[in-house]
């Protein structure tokens, strides 16, 4: 997860600005480690920056593990509602960007989308199973090693 390890580099005294920066860069250095112990990886993140795809399929590629997104949405006064009574890090942002900023994008690949503003947590996962399931059965027998899945925010993709 992103925001515990910056918040453990905020803690630590890293500035807030560069504390995003900080834990991409250990998150990198740790998935190809969870990979190679023959562990699935969730790397939990929002994927605005071509980067942080680009870097994660790089990854799972030098691994051999499938790449997957998974994009969790909910309509925007949830999301306010679940920001605003929710324990918040060290790291996370007291505003939220009602923009993309310069260089974000979002990410156009094929990818599952799920509201989580009109499920319950259990149906989310079991629908996210069930098309990693789905993906795996058409995958190539090379590519079906541990399982790499992104979950972030943007795009299109299948809807759930």
């Amino acid at each position: 997860d992103k925001d515990l390890i910056a918040s453990g580099a905020i803690l630590a005294g890293v500035p807030f600005a560069n504390a995003g920066a900080v834990a991409y860069e250990a998150l990198w250095l740790l998935l190809p480690s969870v990979l190679d112990q023959g562990h699935s990886v969730i790397h939990d993140s929002p994927c605005y920056w071509p980067k942080i795809e680009d870097t994660g399929r790089a990854i799972a590629a030098r691994r051999r593990a499938r790449y997957e997104m998974v994009e969790v949405t909910a309509d925007p006064d949830i999301v306010e509602s679940r920001l605003a009574t929710r324990q918040a890090l060290e790291s996370n942002p007291v505003g939220r960007p009602t923009a993309l900023r310069p260089g974000m994008y979002r990410p156009s690949t094929p990818h599952l989308v799920l509201d989580s503003s009109r499920r319950h947590a259990n149906e989310l996962a079991e629908a996210a199973v069930a098309w990693l399931r789905e993906s795996a059965s058409a995958a190539e027998p090379s590519t079906s090693l541990p399982l790499a899945r992104e979950v972030g925010r943007g795009g299109r993709g299948v809807r759930v």
